[in-house]
């Protein structure tokens, strides 16, 4: 789990699977985990669909790959982890450290984590699912 726990740590983007009542709906996003939690933390406009989504319907999926990490001859051996996982209310008081920490991991967020609009999702990992290439994968939690 650990050697998974390192990936997540370098990894900078994901995609974001919500669902209405009959539509899903996907995001890229840029997103920081927290090892010790078990959490990801995402910035979304409260205006935007999926944090109206997830307002009704709390229960998403992450997919990380590790694509970014690779040169071009090396995408075979692309990693991917499909994680279930569920929304969490952030407390008021959370909200300045955890945009801090999301801006330090990635600082092309200033403009959005400034919105008055902009909201911190918290997303408590519930299963992650490890695939390696096509003929592999597993559940790791």
């Amino acid at each position: 789990m650990q050697d998974v726990y390192a990936l997540l740590q370098k990894l900078r983007h994901c995609v974001l699977g919500t669902t209405s009542e009959t539509r899903p709906h996907c995001s890229l996003m840029a997103f920081l985990f927290n090892q010790e939690t078990d959490e990801v933390y995402l910035l979304a406009r409260t205006t935007s669909k999926k944090y109206q989504n997830i307002q009704q319907i709390p229960y998403v999926s992450l997919l990380f790959d590790t694509r970014e990490l690779m040169e071009c001859e090396d995408k075979g051996r692309v990693e991917a982890f499909t994680v279930e996982g569920e929304s969490m209310p952030v407390y008021e008081e959370d909200i300045p450290r955890l945009k801090e920490r999301i801006l330090a991991a990635d600082p092309r967020l200033e403009k959005l984590a400034q919105d008055p609009e902009c909201a911190v999702l918290r997303i408590k990992v519930k299963k992650i699912l490890h695939a390696k290439g096509v003929n592999f994968s597993r559940f790791i939690k």
